[in-house]
């Protein structure tokens, strides 16, 4: 029994820091996305002002902001292609189920399994109609808009 709970442990700490490791990759994606963004403003803007203006754009500034607009693109690539490739639950846990016979359960949804609502009362529960998706009180037989009969 210590030894599955010692690798149940391990298995939801290597989950555990896959999300980590995927957040904090996914950030330093976003910042780059943003810088990327802003020198494609500043590239629009210098072309739009010197439109406006009539004047000559030089092009060293064009060609500036192109290869770092470029190379914050190659290092965005590069850091998706670090990112973890999805992976089941099952494929992460299978050191731990080969341990042990795993029993799955299936959960079937009855139109009488109750539901959670937030109401201006606080949560609730709620019995909602398979045909119009009414809330109803979880005691009655019958829908109070479309009258289905609850089993």
């Amino acid at each position: 029994m210590k030894n599955m709970l010692q690798d149940a442990i391990a298995v939801v700490t290597k989950v555990a820091q896959n999300k980590y490791d995927t957040k904090k990759l996914d950030q330093k994606i976003i910042s780059l996305e943003k810088k990327q963004t802003d020198q494609l403003l500043k590239l629009g803007s210098v072309v739009y002002e010197s439109r406006i203006n009539g004047t000559q754009i030089e092009s060293d500034v064009i060609d500036r902001l192109c290869k770092e607009i470029e190379q914050l693109q190659n290092k965005k690539v590069a850091l998706v292609a670090q990112r973890p490739k999805k992976q089941s639950v099952e494929k992460i846990q299978k050191p731990f189920n080969e341990q042990k016979e795993t029993v799955y359960a299936t959960l079937n949804r009855k139109e009488n399994d109750l539901k959670i609502q937030r109401t201006a009362e606080g949560l609730k529960f709620l019995k909602f109609c398979p045909h119009c998706q009414t809330a109803n009180d979880p005691d009655t037989s019958t829908c109070v808009s479309c009258g289905h009969q609850f089993r």
